[in-house]
């Protein structure tokens, strides 16, 4: 079953360099395609500033896409009806301890989703609410506990409880370990991999962390400058990555046991100010040629192999 399906999504946001200046237009995500099915984990990896959590905030309902269709359960997205949608669509932010309100206890913040959304009493709710604890690993004594008192990693663990409370069709969790220290990551690594394998939800990972990626992620979507350029199997695209921007991408990954070779990438990317004709990599790329300076190149099935998809003309040529 098909839980998210966006077709061509783009967002872009105004800017002003100063009051007498003219309007420009940044464009964070330019006509990204992406389908996850039931029980999916998804990730999305790039370097900074290349729309990974602009993305995010669209597949989540924060954001208005300015162009392209976005379907969550089959039920197509529109201004009407985004509110009545977003129970299907949770999202878990970097920074917990930004996201949970201070003043609230365990209890509040496990409790509103429910209070809002659900008819269920009371009773009811705090059977779930005690479940839900356990789920994440914490304990319903804590329940009258205020988010300062617990560690960081206990304050993500609330953040994806809070998540699940609904259960949704798809938790979208950007960078959700990156503020954590590397044992604690582990930790909550091994709790999404539980969520996915006792829920019916799907996960979507947006992430810069590729050691993490190849651990939580059974598919991965590699962005670059507001568009998707590779999108393969986890093992698939780590063993055989086909883009020029994800062999380099990988390349700063080194690997136990294996040869090591730094791919490293000259010059600047474009400024997403001002929208370029042609392959959005091609400045960075040692194998661009006229076509790339030209024509944009479309995601495309590499060696027949439908799940693996790379947006370059030169594959087959050893660019791709």
């Amino acid at each position: 079953m098909t839980v998210l399906r966006a077709q061509g999504l783009s967002r872009r946001f105004p800017v002003r360099a100063g009051r007498l200046a003219a309007r420009r237009w940044l464009h964070a995500v330019n006509g990204v395609t992406l389908e996850m099915r039931q029980k999916e984990t998804l990730a999305i990896v790039g370097e900074s500033g290349s729309g990974k959590s602009t993305l995010g905030r669209l597949l989540a309902l924060i954001e208005q896409p300015d162009a392209g269709t976005l379907e969550i359960a089959g039920e197509r997205a529109t201004p009407e009806n985004r509110a009545r949608m977003r129970p299907l669509v949770q999202m878990v932010f970097q920074n917990p301890h930004a996201c949970l309100n201070p003043r609230k206890t365990l209890e509040d913040i496990l409790d509103e989703p429910l209070r809002i959304n659900t008819p269920l009493g009371r009773a009811a709710r705090d059977l779930e609410i005690d479940a839900m604890l356990e789920r994440v690993g914490l304990s319903p004594k804590y329940r009258r506990r205020y988010p300062h008192m617990f560690s960081g990693g206990q304050r993500q663990r609330i953040a994806i409880a809070r998540a699940m409370m609904l259960k949704p069709r798809l938790v979208i969790a950007d960078e959700p370990t990156s503020a954590l220290d590397v044992s604690i990551q582990a930790q909550i690594i091994n709790l999404f991999r539980e969520l996915e394998a006792r829920h019916e939800t799907s996960f979507l990972f947006i992430s810069h962390d590729l050691g993490v990626v190849r651990h939580v992620a059974r598919r991965v979507a590699v962005m670059y400058l507001g568009t998707i350029v590779e999108e393969a199997p986890t093992e698939t695209l780590f063993q055989s990555p086909r883009h020029p921007y994800t062999r380099a991408l990988l390349s700063t990954h080194p690997t136990l046991g294996g040869e090591w070779r730094r791919i490293p990438l000259t010059g600047e990317p474009p400024s997403p100010l001002e929208h370029t004709d042609g392959c959005p990599f091609r400045q960075r790329c040692p194998l661009a040629d006229a076509r790339c300076a030209n024509e944009a190149p479309v995601l495309l099935p590499q060696d027949g192999d439908a799940s693996h998809l790379a947006a370059c003309h030169l594959q087959g040529t050893g660019g791709a």
